[in-house]
């Protein structure tokens, strides 16, 4: 698997985001109805509070995502019967099964925000490393279905904002 578009990720967040400026849209064309002027001053302050608490909901969505793309820019990830290979195109990281001690699936806490889909999978290793992969290269639900197939340890952890360190 590879990073791709992942737009079914951010499109309700994009969605969402663009409810304001159809909503300003709106206001100038009524305004212009109503009046025969373009009052776009009195449009922007009409929609100026709508677009300030949809900003406060999707920012966090697009800024999470940003960071995703760039942790998981130009990684691919591979799972073989033995071990899970994650490479870049510098190096490639192999993983052998018998050496996971355990496997953390984060998610998001809250599920009612647009980027409930969001989270990440962290891999603990028995020498003490951690391999850390987002859910726009690999979903938690199937990371989670896939470590418990192979018979391996996995937390659930649910964090109120799903950042990568």
């Amino acid at each position: 698997m590879s990073i791709n578009t992942n737009f079914r990720h951010i499109g309700l967040t994009l969605f969402v985001f663009c409810l304001p400026l159809l909503l300003f849209v709106a206001n100038v064309f009524t305004s212009y109805y109503s009046t025969s002027k373009l009052l776009w001053s009195d449009s922007a302050s009409k929609s100026a509070v709508y677009f300030g608490i949809v900003c406060l909901i999707t920012l966090p969505g697009f800024l999470l995502h940003c960071h995703y793309y760039l942790h998981d820019k130009g990684k691919n990830l591979k799972f073989q019967a033995t071990y899970i290979e994650l490479s870049n195109q510098l190096q490639t990281y192999r993983v052998y099964i018998k050496d996971i001690q355990k496997v953390e699936i984060h998610s998001l806490a809250l599920r009612r925000l647009p980027w409930f889909n969001y989270g990440y999978t962290e891999i603990l290793l028995n020498n003490g490393n951690r391999l850390k992969f987002t859910s726009l290269l690999f979903d938690t639900i199937s990371s989670r279905n896939y470590f418990k197939s192979i018979n391996t340890p996995v937390e659930q952890v649910e964090d109120f904002y799903t950042w990568i360190n």
